[in-house]
């Protein structure tokens, strides 16, 4: 039998009889039942979710959709402090590289409100920062979107004069 098709890197052979295989099971899903069923899904929740936002009921909170759990389930899981955030990012709750810099970037919204409770607000803001570096240390957008916000806040807690 001859290959269908035959990649020499990967070692795959797609025989014609598999392919046929494909095709019939294709044919067996009528694309009007799969527009109707998307539509279905569309109007039991006709509200568009974004992977992050604050939460609307609650200020200082903020949503993210739980990544692990995508496509079966629609999980919401709440974030209240920078080091639920770490705990986010280190878990996959949040992926891909421009969540993950939103994240981040949250991430240090929650440590400046934090850091304003501390005695030592800049030695605070710096360890919560780091914490949020190695949450994900080969994250581009991570190391991205903390150096935006740092760049944002300059000045904004001085550091103790010696």
């Amino acid at each position: 039998m001859k290959p269908f098709y035959h990649c020499p890197f990967l070692k795959i052979r797609l025989i014609p009889a598999f392919v046929k295989l494909i095709t019939a099971l294709q044919g067996r899903i009528p694309k009007k039942q799969g527009n109707a069923l998307l539509t279905q899904v569309k109007m039991q929740n006709p509200i568009p979710h974004r992977t992050i936002w604050q939460n609307p009921d609650n200020s200082p909170t903020i949503q993210v959709l739980d990544q692990r759990r995508l496509p079966h389930e629609i999980a919401i899981q709440t974030l209240t402090s920078v080091q639920e955030v770490v705990a986010a990012i280190q878990a996959m709750v949040v992926r891909g590289a421009p969540l993950i810099g939103a994240t981040a970037a949250y991430g240090v919204w929650f440590a400046c409100r934090e850091a304003a409770q501390q005695p030592q607000p800049a030695d605070y803001l710096s360890d919560c920062l780091e914490q949020l570096r190695q949450s994900r240390p080969t994250a581009v957008n991570l190391f991205w979107a903390i150096a935006r916000q740092q760049a944002g806040m300059l000045g904004l807690f001085p550091e103790k004069s010696s």
